[in-house]
């Protein structure tokens, strides 16, 4: 080989060298991009898994405040049925009819993520004959009969009903046609509960598991009509009728559905349409019942419009609809996990200064708050109440605000001797 020919294969080496360089530092860079791209989605799936599954609420994110119980009693923040017939002013409408119709339709709209059993009916051993030739009867399918939902307190789950068909082996090989034989249906009558309390817990329950959607008019006459019903068997506390700790700021310790104010503050979910859990005893949960299916539609749209999941110390004002109050204020709380951070506590701050500017911005002159972020969410009760009493006191005292009075609702006994304890030290 010439000097020149050496050269010249030195040269493309080097050339070659350095295509490969570039290939691998771009193969690099790929991976790194890749690596933080599927780092974003398994963040995201964990945050889909909590609110589906987990956490949705304060919720959910679908997740339980341990402030409410099954039994219709109050809890930290709310339970039970409400309801104002009074007309109030709304943003949306939202009474569309559904544009579904057909005979299944029902049997359609079981949900497809629920928890399914399957129970299969057979024939006795000694009924498995075939009436032809007397040869033994053997399983080839199943026969559907039909799908229904079974809801248990806290858990509801579909089961389905199937019986086995039989066929003579014999006859079918030997004979004209085979001797099919099938099981009885032995599938229970549906049976509705007859207690009241029953009955109310069930339709809570499909309320929770209905999917955002509109709804036929007549059924939210209905709805409507039942949720003042029972909102007057409860009883509706007028804020007017409760007297402040100290400068319009109040402690009070009762169910938030039932409370008469300008409005109230909902500890929500990223994705803002409630709980999913049936009978859930989180306030997301309870206030997206009592107010009626119409607001999980409401909030819905407006998270379709934003085209993003709420972010955490952000609110959104919606519609009380069936709740005593005129808005439901949403807000989306930080959950803790290990130690409490700076950051932790300015989110939560924004969530009280965030759904105070929010009624500023609508003129409203009273706002109720849960409390925010405990229970499941793990933010300390006293620090909690802390950040809530600076948060709010700071606010009105800075802001030109049309906000004159602030309800601290709680349940536990402790909250309140936190809270009073608190004010009265100010």
């Amino acid at each position: 080989m010439t000097y020149e020919e050496l050269k010249a294969a030195y040269e493309a080496a080097v050339q070659k060298c350095s295509e490969l360089e570039k290939e691998n530092d771009e193969l690099k860079k790929s991976n790194e991009d890749q690596a933080l791209h599927i780092e974003h989605l398994e963040e995201q799936i964990l945050k889909r898994n909590k609110m589906l599954f987990g956490q949705k609420s304060e919720k959910s994110k679908f997740i339980c405040n341990g402030q409410m119980d099954l039994d219709g009693n109050v809890f930290n923040e709310a339970e039970e049925l409400t309801n104002l017939s009074a007309a109030e002013p709304t943003e949306d409408s939202i009474t569309k009819k559904s544009k579904k119709t057909g005979k299944h339709r029902g049997r359609n709209e079981l949900r497809g993520d629920l928890e399914t059993k399957e129970i299969v009916h057979t024939l006795p051993e000694d009924q498995r004959k075939c009436a032809v030739c007397g040869s033994k009867l053997v399983p080839f399918s199943k026969e559907y009969i039909t799908t229904r939902l079974c809801i248990i307190p806290a858990k509801i789950f579909k089961i389905t009903y199937f019986r086995e068909v039989y066929k003579c082996e014999h006859c079918d090989k030997h004979g004209d046609k085979a001797n099919i034989v099938k099981a009885p249906n032995l599938t229970p009558a549906p049976v509705i509960p007859k207690g009241l309390p029953e009955q109310r817990m069930l339709l809570r329950a499909l309320m929770n598991v209905r999917a955002p959607k509109p709804i036929d008019e007549i059924f939210l006459q209905v709805q409507n009509e039942y949720l003042q019903e029972v909102i007057e068997e409860k009883g509706v506390t007028d804020l007017d009728d409760l007297t402040p700790v100290k400068d319009n700021l109040y402690v009070w310790q009762g169910d938030i559905t039932t409370l008469r104010c300008d409005a109230i503050v909902n500890a929500a979910n990223s994705q803002m349409t409630g709980c999913y859990i049936p009978g859930h005893a989180c306030i997301d949960n309870c206030i997206h019942t009592y107010a009626g299916v119409q607001l999980r539609y409401d909030c819905f749209q407006k998270i379709q419009k934003q085209g993003f999941e709420e972010p955490t110390g952000q609110a959104k004002i919606t519609p009380a609809y069936n709740l005593p109050c005129r808005y439901v204020l949403h807000t989306v709380g930080p959950i803790i996990n290990g130690h409490l951070t700076k950051k932790d506590h300015d989110l939560l701050a924004n969530c009280y200064t965030s759904c105070l500017q929010l009624a500023t911005d609508y003129h409203l002159e009273s706002v109720a708050f849960c409390c925010i972020s405990t229970g499941v969410f793990h933010f300390p009760n006293e620090k909690a109440a802390e950040i809530a009493i600076a948060s709010t006191t700071d606010f009105l005292k800075q802001n030109d605000t049309t906000v004159k009075k602030v309800v601290f609702n709680v349940f536990k006994e402790n909250d309140k001797e936190i809270y009073e304890r608190l004010l009265g030290s100010n």
